[in-house]
């Protein structure tokens, strides 16, 4: 993993040529300890051996990066806006500080409170404490990659700063400026985290995040709206299988019904028609008790009265007539008993007669 480091450090004498440009070859950055503060507040002690920050690929990656003015992340094509000028060779060892060729386009911004430089670098860091020319480290520096070199208002080490004195402060054509610098405008933006906690950021990192959230409000409302609606056609089917319950329910009773109303009907000796409604039919029973009776502009209920006392006058008729087919039969069946035995009594007569005969008829 890498890890973007700022070191500061002084810039030797510089000189300026004719257009305004300002060329040195200052100290850019040194071995030794540095300290560097952790996002929980706390202080990490980081080792810059002298074998990594004078190995050559680190050195070479010095040349041509950009100067700018304050650090700006890490720079790339996105970040011209803050350069000022360049780095012009690879990094060269002096002792134990690392020196390269600069030039400064914009000199102007250059005074006594913005004269300090700090580099801005990646590197790997070792997970390997101890001491280190009597000076204790927690983790050592590996793999070197230069990324820019700044100019800020206060360095690091104290060793790496413009060497200007006061009669190099006047060279620039526009003086008052280098005197009285306009204040740096800020172009950070402040912005309030879920937490409650607010940070300063760049406008463009602001910007992305109220996009996040607000596409993170979209996708919470959309499931909102899907599982509403999730939940809203599981009622609705829950109440389409109640209805079905109910439907088949009634259905099989209205069937029962007009099958009942049918046979009745076809008992009464009314002839039911398919068409025919359950008002009609119930109608037609009745005229075979009451023919004087007029159901027009009467409601169902009133025609179900009726209906019903007409079932009963034919249920009481129906009854009768069974009594009276039954009497009917059985007054045959005791009529053809009583032939049955007169016949029997003359036949056994005619037997006597004629045994009779026979014995007669043997005396002779």
């Amino acid at each position: 993993m890498k890890h973007l480091r700022f070191d500061r450090h002084e810039i030797k004498k510089a000189q300026l040529n004719q257009d305004g440009h300002l060329y040195d070859t200052p100290v850019i950055t040194r071995t030794g300890v540095f300290a560097y503060r952790n996002p929980d507040g706390s202080t990490r002690r980081e080792l810059r051996l002298p074998e990594e920050v004078f190995k050559q690929d680190s050195l070479d990656t010095l040349r041509g990066v950009p100067i700018t003015l304050g650090h700006v992340g890490k720079a790339g094509n996105n970040n011209t806006h803050g350069n000022i000028g360049a780095v012009l060779s690879a990094g060269k060892q002096d002792g134990d500080n690392l020196i390269a060729d600069i030039v400064i386009h914009k000199s102007n911004v250059i005074n006594q409170d913005n004269q300090e430089l700090s580099c801005g670098y990646e590197c790997d860091l070792e997970e390997k404490s101890g001491v280190w020319n009597g000076q204790a480290y927690d983790v050592i520096q590996r793999n070197i990659r230069h990324n820019h070199v700044a100019i800020v208002k206060k360095g690091r080490a104290g060793v790496a700063r413009l060497n200007l004195d006061a009669a190099d402060e006047d060279f620039d054509p526009i003086t008052q400026e280098i005197n009285n610098p306009k204040p740096k405008e800020s172009n950070m933006t402040k912005v309030r985290l879920d937490n409650g906690i607010e940070y300063e950021a760049a406008p463009e990192v602001v910007a992305e995040l109220n996009k996040l959230r607000a596409d993170n409000a979209d996708l919470i409302k959309a499931k909102d709206t899907a599982e509403a609606e999730r939940d809203v056609a599981k009622a609705d089917l829950k109440e389409l299988q109640d209805k079905q319950a109910q439907i088949q329910t009634e259905a099989i009773a209205e069937a029962k019904a007009r099958i009942e109303l049918e046979n009745q009907a076809k008992a009464a000796g009314v002839e039911v028609k398919q068409d025919s409604s359950d008002r009609e039919i119930k109608i037609a029973v009745i005229s075979k008790i009451r023919q004087d009776m007029n159901f027009d502009g009467k409601s169902d209920d009133y025609v179900q009265g009726f209906y019903d006392d007409a079932c009963v006058q034919l249920s009481k008729s129906e009854r009768n007539a069974q009594s009276q087919r039954n009497q009917i039969t059985q007054n045959r069946q005791d009529g053809q008993d009583s032939s049955n035995h007169n016949s029997g009594r003359i036949s056994a007569a005619a037997a006597r007669e004629k045994m009779l005969q026979g014995f007669h008829n043997s005396s002779k």
